[in-house]
Parts: structure tokens; sequence; C-alpha cells
């Protein structure tokens, strides 16, 4: 949960009064901490088939290196209930001390979503500056793309600054490595972690849609792919996916070929994260190892990363919280 919160702070920094997404700041905030919900309305609450924090736990391992994580796009476009009925993280805390959704960094996180949120509209010269910055960016992201060019995005100094020294972002290796772009760039590339989920997928909806008679004996990907796209990969469309499935018969090591030859998908390597309330450090305090390039490069200026060292096996060999 504590990931979820700082994915979703994340999302809101970057998104509140940015030119062109700002209409996902309010859900954003809304899923902290909905502003008037009252007590006794949670029987209308339904529990929906893909909400929030699935949505958001696949944006940040699949999302590309451009646009808006899906995920992200996914709470907007694909809620199954109205607004007005979501329960956020606050209400499933508050009073609840063994409450799983008593994530250690979620009032951190309120505090941070509404002083940013009014540090923005108060009209100041600061705030208009960072609002200009953001508005320059994108007018350089539209240039470059009709010029058939890359823009590379870049932070505002002031939320560099803000993240860097919060302790809601406890992970480092959930850093937005780069802002969200808004010069849309389409392609119909796959990344690893997309073909472990879709083999994942597969062998989970088709152990599922063998108890449904429609399904028949013989393996039907054509049923079987319309699911995963609905409930683990929206941003999908599942007539390209099926295409892309069947050509991955014949790539070899490919996880999706392992499926469709063994009927299971391959095992996935998990690695957990240590949290400790006596080791949380804000991102200025982690190890330079453990941060994406461009937060490296703002809080240790000057200093390069060690070659051949990720993140992954720093965690194993450094006590900390992640």
């Amino acid at each position: 949960m504590r990931k979820h919160v700082q994915l979703t702070t994340q999302h809101f920094l970057q998104t509140f009064a940015h030119p062109h997404f700002s209409h996902f700041a309010p859900k954003c905030k809304e899923f902290l901490k909905k502003k008037g919900y009252k007590r006794g309305s949670e029987a209308q609450y339904k529990e929906p088939i893909h909400w929030a924090p699935h949505s958001l736990s696949y944006s940040i391992l699949i999302s590309p290196p451009s646009g808006v994580p899906r995920g992200l796009r996914n709470l907007v476009e694909v809620g199954t209930k109205p607004i007005e009925s979501q329960i956020n993280l606050k209400y499933l805390a508050d009073n609840k001390d063994n409450s799983s959704f008593r994530a250690f960094n979620l009032a951190g996180a309120i505090e941070l979503v509404e002083s940013w949120e009014e540090r923005l509209s108060d009209g100041s010269e600061e705030a208009e500056e960072i609002k200009r910055y953001m508005k320059n960016e994108v007018e350089q992201g539209d240039i470059m793309r009709k010029k058939r060019r890359v823009h590379i995005f870049t932070f505002t100094k002031q939320l560099l600054d803000l993240i860097s020294n919060s302790e809601v972002f406890l992970y480092p290796l959930l850093l937005p490595p780069i802002p969200f772009r808004s010069d849309i760039i389409t392609h119909n590339l796959y990344l690893p972690p997309e073909n472990e989920l879709i083999a994942i997928g597969l062998e989970q909806f088709e152990n599922y849609m063998k108890n449904y008679s429609s399904f028949y004996k013989k393996r039907k990907l054509s049923v079987v792919v319309p699911l995963v796209i609905k409930h683990m990969m929206p941003w999908r469309d599942h007539r390209l996916l099926l295409k892309y499935i069947r050509r991955a018969k014949t790539i070899p090591s490919n996880p999706i070929q392992y499926y469709l030859e063994n009927n299971v998908a391959p095992v996935t390597e998990h690695f957990v994260i240590p949290f400790s309330l006596d080791s949380v450090k804000p991102p200025n305090k982690q190890p330079k190892e453990l941060l994406p390039s461009v937060w490296r490069e703002h809080i240790y200026p000057g200093i390069s990363s060690p070659s051949n060292m990720t993140g992954v096996l720093i965690y194993k060999s450094i006590n900390m919280c992640g």
C-alpha cells in the first residue's frame, strides 16, 4: 500500500495544473482522500473488477518510457462506479490501527498533495513560473513531434526539490524516470514485463474459461485475450494483441511461447523490498545507485553511478527501506 500511495502522489504532483493532464489530478487526490465523504455510504460501495490499486501497480511495472502511465489513464476512464461512492485510502485507514490501508506514508502524502495544490493556486510568481514551464514543455514537445523528433521532457526544479526531500517517496526505484509526455508516440512494441504479464493472464483466464461450455476443449485465444485486455492490459487492443501472441509462438525464449508450449507461465522471481521505520529515508538520503538518472543528477550533481549495478542487486546487499 505504501507503493500505491507513492505512485498516486507522484501522479498528482505531475498532473495538477498541467495544461494537458490536469483532469487526472482530482482522481488521484480522491483516491487518497475523498472530499465530503459521508460515513454510512459504504453500503453503496461495490468492488470494481479493475480499480485503481491494481491499475496503478501495472502502470509502473509495464508503462512505456512515454505518455501517461496506462494505469493512471485507466483510473479515470475505466472506473466501474461513480466517483461519489468511491472509498478512499484515508477513510479505510481512519481509526483502524491494524488496517492494511494505514500506509506509513499516507498522512504525509495527503499533506503534500494539499500543500502543492495550494502552492500552485495562490497566484504567486512561483506558481505562474511552474505553470509556464509545463506549458513550454508541452509546446516544445508538439514542435519536435511535427519535425519527427523527440523532445526530452524535464521536471521543474520545484518538483524535483519537493520529492527529493519528502519521506512520502520511500521507494527510489519507483520514482518517475521522466515526466508524463504530451506528445503522443504510438508504437506496437511490447516490453519484457508485458510479455510476462500476457503469459500470466493467458494461464489464469484460460483455466477460468475452461469451466464454461463456450470455451470447449480446444484452446481459443480469441476468447481468452479479451479477458486479458479487460482485467490486466486495458491500454491494448485485443485484436492487435491476439496477432502478437500468435507471432510470439515463433520467438524463442519468450514467456508467451513458453506458456503455449507448457500450459503454464514461466516462474516469476519476486523481490521483497524490506521496510523498517528506522530506515525510512527521502530520495535525497538514498544511495545514488538506486535513483533514476534524472533524480541522481539532481541530488548528486556531477557524480556518475557505478556501472553494472542495478537497484535489485543493491537491495539484496543493503538493509534499508526501499
